[in-house]
């Protein structure tokens, strides 16, 4: 703490004093800002202004402003389950060692500090908990801050971040992800450093700069966004944290197109061969092989595209019905030709069993006949069933 022992109250006092001398000595009606940072820098590159990079307040914790403006998001990848934002964050704290509204009464504005000056004064130590990487990591070319009379600064920083959040695919492609950004205060606990939405002349919240058109979610808005501040606690500690929680609802139309349709297709496409006279046996062969095929070929490219996981998703349910179906009209076709050869065989043992070689005939055309309305009425009602119960989860 700034003020723990007498030796830390002693170098505080002097520093005081070395402020006040300084400051009164520079007091004009007609300073300037440059008068003041030129006062402040001499000031605390002193040998006695080493406190200005403790924290300020003492035994209190220091009340932090935060203000959170998003400006894009993009590269949602459930592959490595990673998303990339761009944010400004903006934070406001008072430290009374600078304030400067006693030596220039005539200077009501603020001051804009520059990087050399700022690397010698307490700032908050916020960081983002769940940072994939270190690009876009705060640095002094991307914050700037603003010092007002009576001690106020405010900071304002861009962030470029890859951050991680665990996505929940079982109900891919219905699903909605929620995904947060955890900003944190790295080494001091609760009781030194509290986060809050802003305060004094900062906007209060998060909010999106302008709405986001994302390339396979819906338009991210500020209504797509929630947030608090909560208290982590750790081993080390509890620490305050500002949780900001986005929601990434997936667009069904570009699977529908390119992944359902198409398969859907192949499925019907394996149907027509319940209307190809068995005897073709070449024809239909050829056309439930192919289906078999195209219809694998399809899943295995739309699973190139997908994240590798270890659980069952929603589409390998609808591939898995699909592949279902092609290959029972394949097996169909099978069970076809046996009952053909087995009047075939019939015919060549009993010369004179034309009743029983006709009935063994209708069996084989029955099937075909039972299997043109079968398999579309099944199909249908197991595409009815998929995506009442996935659909409902999205409104749910």
């Amino acid at each position: 703490m700034l003020f723990e022992g007498k030796g830390k109250m002693w170098h505080y006092f002097i520093y005081a004093v070395t402020m006040a001398t300084l400051l009164n000595n520079l007091h004009s009606c007609h300073a300037t800002p440059q008068d003041i940072i030129n006062s402040l820098t001499t000031l605390i590159e002193s040998e006695r202004s080493g406190n200005l990079l403790q924290r300020p307040g003492g035994h209190q914790a220091v009340q932090v402003g935060t203000n959170v403006a998003i400006y894009s998001v993009g590269n949602i990848n459930g592959g490595s389950m990673t998303f990339e934002a761009v944010l400004y964050l903006r934070m406001t704290w008072r430290d009374d060692r600078l304030a400067f509204r006693s030596a220039f009464p005539a200077h009501s504005g603020r001051v804009v500090l520059n990087p050399r000056f700022i690397r010698l004064i307490w700032t908050p130590d916020l960081f983002v908990v769940n940072q994939f990487t270190d690009v876009g990591a705060r640095t002094g070319g991307s914050k700037y801050i603003e010092l007002l009379p009576d001690g106020t600064l405010y900071e304002s920083t861009r962030l470029s971040l890859k951050v991680n959040c665990e996505f929940n695919l079982f109900v891919f492609p219905f699903d909605t992800q929620f995904c947060p950004i955890i900003l944190s205060s790295y080494s001091y606990p609760e009781s030194d450093v509290m986060f809050d939405f802003g305060f004094n002349e900062l906007g209060s919240g998060v909010y999106i700069v302008q709405d986001i058109q994302l390339s396979e979610h819906h338009t991210l808005t500020n209504e797509s966004i929630t947030f608090n501040k909560t208290i982590s606690t750790t081993s080390m500690g509890s620490f305050s944290q500002i949780y900001i929680n986005l929601k990434f609802q997936r667009l069904i139309n570009s699977y529908i197109l390119a992944t359902f349709l198409p398969l859907n297709l192949v499925v019907m496409m394996s149907w027509v061969g319940f209307w190809i006279d068995r005897s073709i046996v070449s024809a239909r062969a050829a056309l439930n092989i192919t289906t078999v095929l195209t219809y694998l070929t399809l899943t295995l490219n739309t699973y190139k595209q997908l994240a590798k996981i270890s659980y069952i998703r929603a589409i390998d349910i609808y591939f898995a019905i699909g592949l279902i179906f092609v290959t029972g009209a394949l097996i169909e076709f099978t069970f076809v030709c046996q009952l053909d050869t087995l009047f075939k065989s019939k015919v060549e043992i009993i010369a004179d069993a034309t009743n029983s070689t006709t009935e063994v005939r209708n069996y084989a055309k029955v099937l075909d006949q039972v299997s043109r309305y079968l398999f579309p009425a099944f199909y249908f009602a197991a595409n009815v069933i998929y995506f009442v119960f996935f659909l409902s989860q999205v409104t749910s």
